[in-house]
């Protein structure tokens, strides 16, 4: 096999191990032991902060590589493909946000607005692997994701 195989193999192998049941099931678990313990902000930023470290550790892997296919590693379409009633990332976030919904105003819209939220901060990180990957290693980085998930989801208009 060629060398662009092989790393095509490298990326299918992580991406099974981040994705994969027991992954998944475990990160469900702990994510219902520590709602109770956990704001909403540190819900977020565990969140983010695996979606994030997901993006490090693929770029790690072989970067030339994971920047020109970038778009081929897209983890719903991934989650799609092969697991067909697991949930996408859109559906983790709802999930999440749903832990919390006495803080979101008109709740019966969460599907929409997870969607929402999940294309802006995805094009985000997308654009921070391509241009300044340097942001995926910052706390900062991450923090601003979450604040503008928290000011979308509890913003309230002002009535009049």
């Amino acid at each position: 096999p060629n060398k662009e195989a092989i790393v095509q193999s490298l990326y299918q192998e992580a991406l099974e191990k981040d994705l994969g049941p027991t992954t998944m099931k475990a990160f469900r678990a702990r994510v219902q032991a520590t709602v109770s313990e956990k704001s909403f902000r540190e819900t977020l930023a565990d969140f983010f902060d695996a979606v994030i470290d997901r993006h490090r550790r693929m770029l790690r892997l072989a970067p030339r590589y994971y920047l020109e296919n970038l778009h081929d590693y897209d983890i719903d379409k991934f989650i799609s493909e092969r697991y067909r009633a697991r949930l996408t990332t859109d559906a983790w976030l709802e999930y999440l946000v749903s832990l919390y919904s006495e803080r979101i105003p008109n709740p019966e819209s969460l599907a929409l607005k997870s969607f929402v939220v999940m294309r802006a901060t995805l094009g985000a990180i997308n654009a921070a692997v391509e241009d300044s990957p340097e942001l995926l290693e910052s706390t900062e980085f991450r923090d601003e994701l979450v604040e503008l998930v928290l000011r979308y989801l509890e913003y309230e208009e002002e009535p009049g």
